[in-house]
């Protein structure tokens, strides 16, 4: 019953009305309230502008505000996409997170979103690319059969089934005299609430090696969006992630390295994280990101071009692909992920998603995004 209310609000969520609502609320709260203010000030302590003479932070303030009114962007977005140097023009050419959620409501169906919230449901749909077991926990009837999975796999990694952004992911084994029947007793205590949601238990990705020179700790994957047109689909500005100090992900929410791969070649043009620092190193471990070349860059778009097929009406979905010994491996399927390569670019993605969405006939939710159309490029 849980997991029916869960599906049923996730589905609400992405609905035209839901998503409107969301939207409105989440402009509210930014542009107009008291809360907002606090938000925006402890931004700009994030972004190291505390400092600043009053008089200038209030000014920055206001533009951070009217920025969220005219074009939706958060207080972290002002900063990472640089928008207090640039004219109106220039801003709306970037597509804030609440506006990729728009973007994304035309390209998806509503229907649809379950497949790709649910880590379970996911796993079963695109289970001939995910290529490894897994054992769902969703209550305490399932330590058993939990135990017995541990004591095959040894090590393995552990993903709340009500989770985005890499958070309450943990990799997990029997080392250290670790008891089988106490470790799986104490996943199905940490992970089998309201919160979580029940846990997905994965056997181990283990990495080719070019990859993992990357960073080690963390399995390093690639993010690549997939755009379905009638005609062809269309690889939309693919990432590689790359994870920092301990983490077991490589996701830029948690702190890992995002950098923007050319589509054509596999080769990293830039890399950099949400706090706008930017990098052409690793910093821990010195490997080389910028200009790096993804290894079987061309077998990683034949299999998204594949997974786009699975559930064609999503027209849009990101895809994180890791490339094990044997290949490149399904890690999820994101129907809301995140066009993080805006920031580390600097460069707005708005006019081309606008002629995507000209191209199937949907009319845009936004009337600077159907201008954009109209200026020269």
């Amino acid at each position: 019953m849980q997991e029916f209310f869960r599906s049923l609000l996730e589905y609400f969520k992405v609905t035209p009305l839901g998503y409107s609502l969301f939207f409105h609320r989440q402009v509210s709260v930014l542009a107009r309230s008291k809360k907002g203010l606090k938000i925006a000030f402890r931004t700009l302590k994030d972004f190291g502008f505390e400092n600043l003479p009053e008089k200038e932070k209030q000014a920055l303030v206001a533009d951070m505000i009217s920025c969220t009114k005219k074009f939706h962007f958060s207080f972290g977005d002002y900063f990472r996409f640089h928008l207090g140097e640039k004219s109106d023009a220039e801003r709306c050419e970037f597509v804030s997170d609440l506006d990729r959620g728009f973007y994304v409501s035309k390209l998806n169906k509503p229907k649809n979103e379950h497949i790709f919230n649910n880590k379970v449901l996911a796993a079963k749909t695109f289970a001939d690319f995910y290529k490894r077991d897994c054992c769902l926990v969703a209550s305490a009837a399932d330590a058993g059969a939990l135990r017995d999975f541990l004591l095959k796999r040894r090590e393995v990694i552990v993903k709340p089934i009500a989770s985005s952004s890499g958070r309450g992911i943990k990799r997990v084994g029997l080392e250290n005299g670790n008891d089988a029947a106490k470790l799986a007793s104490e996943i199905v205590k940490e992970y089998c609430t309201v919160k979580c949601g029940g846990a997905i238990v994965e056997e181990l990705i283990v990495q080719d090696e070019r990859m993992g020179a990357l960073h080690p700790k963390s399995v390093n994957t690639v993010r690549i969006t997939s755009i379905r047109l009638d005609d062809r689909t269309v690889i939309f500005h693919p990432n590689l992630r790359v994870g920092r100090g301990d983490s077991v992900v490589d996701n830029a929410g948690a702190g890992g390295i995002l950098a923007p791969v050319d589509p054509a070649t596999g080769r990293v043009i830039a890399a950099g994280d949400k706090k706008g620092i930017f990098y052409k190193v690793h910093p821990e471990t010195g490997a080389q990101l910028e200009g790096f070349e993804v290894p079987c860059w061309q077998d990683a778009v034949e299999v998204v071009r594949k997974l786009a097929q699975v559930v064609p009406s999503n027209r849009c979905v990101g895809w994180d692909l890791a490339l094990s010994k044997s290949g490149w491996v399904l890690v999820e399927a994101n129907s809301r992920g995140q066009w993080g390569g805006q920031f580390v670019l600097q460069q707005g993605f708005r006019r081309e998603i606008e002629t995507y969405l000209k191209e199937l006939g949907i009319k845009s939710p936004f009337p600077y995004g159907a201008a954009l159309l109209n200026q020269r490029a």
